[in-house]
């Protein structure tokens, strides 16, 4: 019997000394001491920290440190989960060999400015630098993937995606077939809330991803996945067909041009955001080109909590608006909507309070103006029929392009962009009334704005 147990306690003895894939050990460098993982006894690889949540170094290192490349005669190759979290180092240099910094790995070290990334990583993890005041970083050209929120409330001011990454926040983009799934997993907010974000300058050779003028899009050049919140006006490019959701949340926007070519927004596109004013669709009239121009559709919460928004313009085209789409809108006053019949919404859709808190209530002091042969039929219909005004909307005077109401400089752009063919020629367009927008329309649109006509 004591043989047995003696046997048993040896070879124990033996595996601790060897080590085995896990095992969690210390070694110290140059003063520090790290704490690491066996990734593999075989091959003789390690990762700093643990599993999740064991720090690599004590989280009151302060300074700039250099990862080594081995521990206790194995290579480091990855940086564990939350390995770095909290520590109140100010720059560090991870070493070569480093393939994969993980999830959390810097999040919230409140004096980390400057990272130096090896070539060869492949992976940055969730929220691998959330909350960490770093203002520039270099990516390596080896880099594939960033993972969800990984630069989120960062002091960044510019970044570049190297050509091979192909995943910005989303897990399963591509299947095992090699197909692109569905469009929800094209983007997962990497640089969420980064407010000094200026520009996201994508290498021309990627194929996944570019960039016009920092603005964020697919390769195709018709989803816009993220538009920098620091910028305050925007006039999106024609060609641009869904501007994907969370694109625009908390931007300190306050006007925006959308495309004529536009066709969908996401869920909570604009949410948060300082917009003023926005009119959504084509041109209220009919259209010379088409007498049916593409649907718009609205997505849930898109415009929650824009608490600046005081007009909107709901364009002829606007065929869906999600639910909530409106809500915590406080100083909207006035809402233009074109549509020749009510679209189906309820009671949740314009709202003053977040619908996720109570209290909340209709949008009372907003006035809803709409066709004057559709007045009945919005002031029965289910969301439409809260607004405690609804008036017809007077016919429009000649020279008004946009359908704002007036007639100023932005409608002579207007009708030069329709004759130059960067937007989609309307029957408002054409002022002079001869079946054709050009230099005459421009001309008569500048006699109606300085009152000659």
């Amino acid at each position: 019997m004591n043989r047995t147990i003696t046997f048993i306690l040896a070879g124990l003895s033996i595996l601790c000394a060897t080590g085995a894939d896990g095992d969690l050990k210390t070694a110290t460098v140059d003063g520090v001491t790290w704490t690491y993982t066996v990734v593999s006894e075989s091959a003789k690889t390690c990762k700093l920290g643990g599993e999740s949540n064991v720090s690599a170094i004590s989280t009151n290192t302060t300074g700039a440190i250099t990862t080594p490349t081995t521990l206790g005669g194995y290579s480091v190759i990855e940086l564990g989960i939350s390995s770095f979290r909290r520590c109140k180092i100010s720059s560090i240099t991870i070493s070569p060999g480093i393939t994969k910094v993980a999830d959390k790995v810097f999040m919230q070290c409140p004096n980390l400015t400057t990272v130096s990334l090896p070539a060869g990583v492949l992976h940055i993890g969730e929220e691998a630098f959330s909350e960490c005041p770093i203002s520039s970083i270099t990516l390596p050209e080896s880099l594939i993937r960033i993972g969800e929120q990984a630069f989120e409330q960062t002091n960044l001011t510019t970044i570049t995606p190297p050509k091979n990454v192909a995943y910005l926040g989303n897990e399963d983009r591509i299947d095992g077939s090699g197909e692109i799934i569905e469009e929800d997993d094209l983007y997962g907010d990497v640089f969420n809330e980064c407010q000094f974000l200026q520009e996201v300058k994508v290498d021309a050779e990627n194929q996944t991803y570019a960039d016009i003028d920092g603005i964020l899009l697919t390769k195709d050049l018709k989803t816009i996945l993220y538009y920098p919140h620091i910028k305050i006006e925007a006039a999106l490019p024609e060609g641009i067909e869904v501007i994907y959701q969370n694109s625009f949340t908390g931007s300190k926007l306050t006007h925006i041009t959308l495309p004529s070519t536009l066709r969908s927004i996401g869920e909570e596109a604009f949410a948060a955001s300082s917009l003023v004013e926005i009119a959504i669709g084509n041109n209220q009239y009919s259209t010379l080109k088409s007498a049916n121009p593409t649907s718009v559709t609205i997505g849930d919460y898109a415009f929650r909590s824009c608490q600046e928004l005081k007009q909107l313009i709901l364009r002829n085209n606007v065929t869906s608006i999600g639910y909530g789409a409106f809500s915590d809108c406080n100083s909207l006053t006035d809402v233009y909507n074109y549509a020749s019949e009510p679209q189906a919404i309820d009671d949740g859709t314009f709202t003053t309070g977040w619908l996720d808190h109570e209290p909340w209530g209709p949008i009372n002091a907003a006035t809803l103006h709409v066709k004057q042969d559709c007045i009945v039929a919005f002031s029965s219909a289910e969301g439409w029929k809260s607004f405690n005004q609804i008036v017809g909307i007077a016919e429009s005077q000649p020279g008004d392009v946009t359908g704002d109401g007036s007639v100023d400089i932005g409608d002579v752009n207007a009708v030069i962009n329709m004759m130059l063919g960067k937007t989609e020629q309307t029957a408002a367009g054409d002022v002079t009334g001869d079946g054709s927008v050009d230099i005459g329309d421009v001309n008569a649109v500048i006699n109606i704005m300085l009152g000659k006509e």
